[in-house]
């Protein structure tokens, strides 16, 4: 009982920098917790808003459709360590998400911010920057509150440099 409580203690913040904290595939970290039920507010306020999405998968051709999707590490963390789905032996760089396949997310419970808000829908953009704003405070703040190390970057940098099962630690 008591190694449990250490271990439960250990995985939330490692007690020395540089630490590797190796979690079980269905453990979940205060912080994955707590970063579950922030996109679950935002997808209960998205339901209300009821933007249209031809699920197309067009909008995961990064490059095709000219944007860039950026992620914190704590959401980068979040899609590696939730998921069942191994990254690809496609380059990630490729300008096309590497969880997209056959047009569809494969990772869509645990798919990050940028991809929950963002919608093909023309008139979105405005309501979309409010809510993006909004819910990325939360997501730093959150991050902050658990002691974690903030990085937001492009999403195929943040995979690209994260071995399986990692842990954004300070």
């Amino acid at each position: 009982m008591m190694r449990l409580e250490i271990l439960k203690m250990n995985r939330d913040r490692a007690l020395l920098p540089g630490t590797e904290v190796v979690l079980q595939m269905g453990m979940k970290t205060s912080w994955e917790e707590e970063l579950g039920r922030v996109y679950k507010d935002l997808d209960e306020e998205l339901a209300k808003l009821a933007p249209s999405c031809r699920a197309c998968g067009e909008c995961c051709h990064f490059d095709e459709y000219g944007h860039k999707l950026y992620v914190s590490d704590m959401e980068a963390d979040y899609m590696l360590n939730n998921n069942d789905a191994e990254l690809p032996n496609t380059p990630i760089n490729k300008g096309v998400c590497p969880y997209l396949a056959d047009n569809k997310c494969t990772i869509r419970e645990y798919r990050s911010l940028g991809c929950r808000i963002f919608y093909c829908q023309e008139d979105w953009e405005t309501t979309s920057s409010n809510l993006y704003e909004r819910y990325l405070r939360r997501i730093k703040d959150l991050c902050t509150a658990n002691g974690l190390k903030w990085n937001y970057a492009p999403m195929p940098s943040q995979l690209s440099k994260k071995p399986r099962r990692s842990l954004c630690l300070a």
